[in-house]
């Protein structure tokens, strides 16, 4: 009688991890083509740094737009201005 070979174990669970620059003009269709994806994976976790260079000039009334931007959207309101 011959013994049948033992089944294989089940592939390991992996997830993924990326790390890299968006361009502001790309970053709707990186969430659309890529976040999207994900968004009912437990555990998911984005990260978004923003750095306006000085030279573009962020007035106090922008800078106050985009802290009430970020209220709304129950994100950390808190700039740092360099």
């Amino acid at each position: 009688m011959t013994k049948e070979p033992a089944p294989l174990p089940p592939p390991a669970e992996r997830g993924i991890a990326w790390r890299g620059k968006v361009p502001a003009q790309k970053w709707m269709n990186f969430y659309t083509k890529v976040v999207a994806r994900f968004v009912s994976a437990p555990g998911l976790e984005l990260e978004v740094q923003l750095v306006v260079p000085p030279s573009d000039g962020v007035t106090q009334t922008k800078a106050e737009e985009a802290r009430s931007a970020l209220r709304e959207l129950g994100l950390n309101e808190d700039l740092k201005f360099k």
